[in-house]
């Protein structure tokens, strides 16, 4: 049975947490770079994009990592 909490010394963090983190890091990489090859001015609004890109990481790496 997997842990219900992270332990970080002796501060103890919920799974999601740690996941939503991961999620918002490798949305930001994502979105440097969308930016940088101005992949990102074909999208209507932006923020949106980026908010759907945030809860997309986070449910793949929850799952794909077991942390839940």
């Amino acid at each position: 049975m997997l842990p219900y909490e992270i332990p970080f010394g002796d501060l103890y963090v919920p799974r999601l947490l740690v996941s939503f983190i991961l999620g918002l890091v490798c949305t930001q990489i994502l979105t440097y770079f969308m930016n940088k090859y101005r992949i990102s001015k074909y999208f209507y609004y932006a923020p949106l994009v980026y908010m759907c890109l945030v809860v997309t990481f986070t449910v793949l790496l929850d799952s794909l990592l077991g942390l839940s």
